[in-house]
C-alpha cells in the first residue's frame, strides 16, 4: 500500500501563494488576478454602442414629428366635426378658426366654445382657401363654403391636405 493515500491530507486553496518580499509575506499586488474593465475597454464599448444609438435617435425624432402632424390633422378634423354637430343640434352657426397657429371653435362667430388649442410646434398652415378662413357650419349641417387647408411639418417637410365639402359639411383628409 501506498503511504501517501492513507495519510491525512491538508486541503489548501487551489493556488499556491506567491511570496514576493524578503520577509516572506505576500505583496498586495503580486499574484492577484485582475478583475473588471479598463478605461480603454469601457470607452471602446461606449463608442460601439453610440454608433448604433445615433441613427436610432434620428429615426425616432422623425417618427415623433410624423405623429405631431397626424395629431394636428386629427385636432382640426375633430374641431370641424364638433362645430358641425353643434350647429345641427342647436340650430346656430358655428365657426372653426385656424389663425396664428391656434385652433378655436366659435358659436355665432364670437362666443368661444371650450378653449383655444395651439397647433404642435413645427406644424404650420401653408395654404388655406376662403372656405377655411374661417370655416362656417350652418344649422342644416352644411358648410357656408367649400375649402382646403394644407398643414406642413417644418422638420420633415411632409404635408397633409384637408378638404371641407360644403354640401355635406364633412372634412376629409386627402
Amino acid at each position: 500500500m501506498c503511504r501517501s493515500s492513507c495519510a491525512p491530507q491538508v486541503l489548501t486553496a487551489g493556488r499556491r501563494r506567491r511570496m514576493t518580499s524578503a520577509t516572506g509575506e505576500r505583496s498586495h499586488r503580486a499574484g492577484r488576478r485582475r478583475r473588471g474593465l479598463s478605461i480603454g475597454e469601457v470607452l471602446v464599448c461606449l463608442a460601439i454602442v453610440s454608433l448604433f444609438l445615433i441613427p436610432s435617435a434620428l429615426i425616432y425624432r422623425r417618427y415623433r414629428q410624423g405623429l405631431l402632424l397626424t395629431s394636428a390633422v386629427n385636432q382640426l378634423l375633430a374641431a370641424c366635426e364638433l362645430a358641425r354637430s353643434c350647429a345641427i343640434n342647436e340650430g346656430r352657426e358655428y365657426v372653426v378658426e385656424v389663425a396664428g397657429g391656434r385652433l378655436s371653435v366659435l358659436r355665432d362667430g364670437t362666443q368661444l366654445i371650450g378653449k383655444r388649442h395651439r397647433l404642435p410646434d413645427g406644424i404650420e398652415v401653408v395654404f388655406a382657401t376662403r372656405g377655411f378662413q374661417p370655416a362656417v357650419f350652418l344649422p342644416d349641417g352644411t358648410a357656408k363654403e367649400a375649402g382646403n387647408i394644407v398643414l406642413r411639418d417644418t422638420v420633415t417637410g411632409e404635408k397633409r391636405k384637408i378638404a371641407l365639402h360644403n354640401l355635406t359639411g364633412v372634412c376629409v383628409v386627402e
